[in-house]
């Protein structure tokens, strides 16, 4: 089976990230993607506690239901897969690299 071709502006933002981001190590890089998906996945679960929820925009409230619903998409032990997968994607890793478990620790609100 033939590899599917990289759509050349996916490539160009990429080449992109990298010079800009310049990383030298897999922390490097997981910072930059910390960077610039962080506000895409704000704005993603903004929207959902929005939709499902009801809830208006406002600044003050707007950081503690994203905290809220990240929090209880990510942080409950019942949903460990959940965020196992999460990480996974994000970080790229695959095979033997990949996540297989981990605990929580301290999941009351600080």
């Amino acid at each position: 089976m033939a590899k599917p071709k990289r759509d050349p502006k996916s490539v160009e933002l990429a080449n992109r990230i990298i010079e800009q981001y310049q990383p030298e190590s897999v922390e490097n890089m997981q910072n930059a993607l910390k960077d610039l998906f962080g506000p895409m996945f704000e704005a993603m679960l903004k929207g959902e506690m929005n939709h499902h929820l009801g809830y208006g925009s406002n600044d003050k409230g707007d950081n503690l239901k994203i905290d809220f619903m990240f929090k209880q998409l990510f942080g409950e032990p019942s949903r460990k897969h959940i965020t196992i997968t999460f990480l996974n994607g994000l970080l790229g890793r695959k095979y033997d690299e990949r996540i297989i478990d981990l605990t929580f620790e301290n999941t009351g609100i600080l």
